[in-house]
C-alpha cells in the first residue's frame, strides 16, 4: 500500500471528561496510517505517556515535634505517618522549572481546633494543588502543626530518585519515594475502516488517557510524542558510531 496521503493523519479530542478534582479522562482519535503501523504508533505512546511525563511530587517533609515517621503529635488526631501519606498524595500543578533538579517548599504553620487541607498550605507563585480541599490532619484545641514541604519536577524516566536534600537538611527531612506521576493509565484499541479518498483499508488509534489532572491530556500527549522523537534522536540523527568487522 502506498501514497503520502495515507500519512496525513490526524488527531482529534473524542471525549474530555473531568470525572473528580484528580481524575480526568480523554479519548483521541488519531489516523488513520497503513496496515501494521497503528500499533506501532499506539505502543510507543502509551509507552511515552505512563514513563516520559514529569510532573510537580513532595519528596521531603519536616514535622516540627517528629523525630522519624512513627511518632505521635502532640494534639494532632494523626501520626506522623498518616500525615505523611496525606500530604504525598495531594496533587500539584504548574509550569517546570527552570533549572533541573531545582527544589521548592511549601510551609504550613496552624493552630487547633479544626481540619488542615493542603489548599492551607503556603506553596511558591505558579504552583498550585489540584486538590485543595484534599485533607491532611486534624487538630485538636491544643494542637499546632509546623510543616514544611519539599518537591520537585520529576518523572519516571528519571531513575533511580535522589532526592537533593542538604546534608544539614537531612537529619530533620524525611524523604518519601515521588508518586504524583500525571498520566495514571493509558489503553487503546485499533480499528479498520475504508480510507475516505482511495478507500483502501486503513487504521486508526482510539487512545484513552487518564490523568491526575495537573496536566491537560492533549500536551501530555505531545510531550510523550517528544519523548518518543528524543529517545530515537541517536538513531535517527544518526549520532551512533556503527562498528563494522573486517
Amino acid at each position: 500500500m502506498g501514497g503520502n496521503i495515507l500519512y496525513t493523519y490526524s488527531v482529534e479530542c473524542l471525549v474530555d471528561r473531568i470525572l473528580s478534582p484528580c481524575r480526568r479522562y480523554t479519548r483521541f482519535g488519531i489516523g488513520p496510517f497503513e496496515s501494521g503501523h497503528a500499533m506501532t504508533v499506539a505502543n510507543n505512546l502509551r509507552r511515552g505517556l505512563l514513563d516520559g511525563i514529569p510532573g510537580w511530587s513532595v519528596t521531603a517533609i519536616r514535622l516540627k515535634g517528629a523525630r522519624h515517621e512513627f511518632s505521635a503529635l502532640s494534639g494532632v488526631r494523626e501520626s506522623a505517618l498518616e500525615v505523611l501519606i496525606n500530604l504525598r498524595e495531594g496533587v500539584l500543578t504548574g509550569p517546570p522549572p527552570l533549572r533541573e533538579n531545582q527544589k521548592f517548599t511549601g510551609m504550613l504553620t496552624a493552630l487547633g481546633p479544626g481540619q488542615i487541607t493542603l489548599g492551607q498550605i503556603k506553596f511558591p507563585e505558579g504552583i498550585t494543588p489540584v486538590n485543595p480541599d484534599h485533607h491532611v490532619a486534624n487538630l485538636a484545641s491544643t494542637g499546632k502543626l509546623d510543616i514544611i514541604i519539599q518537591f520537585e519536577f520529576t518523572s519516571k524516566a528519571k531513575d533511580p530518585f535522589v532526592p537533593t536534600i542538604s546534608s544539614e537538611d537531612q537529619s530533620s527531612f524525611i524523604t518519601v519515594d515521588p508518586m504524583a506521576f500525571p498520566v495514571k493509565r493509558v489503553s487503546y484499541s485499533i480499528r479498520m475502516e475504508p480510507h475516505p479518498v482511495t478507500q483502501a483499508e486503513v487504521e486508526y488509534v482510539f487512545l484513552e488517557i487518564l490523568t491526575d489532572n495537573s496536566i491537560h491530556p492533549q500536551r501530555a500527549l505531545v510531550m510523550a510524542s517528544q519523548y518518543i522523537i528524543d529517545l530515537m534522536w541517536p538513531i535517527g540523527g544518526r549520532r551512533l558510531r556503527l562498528g563494522y568487522k573486517t
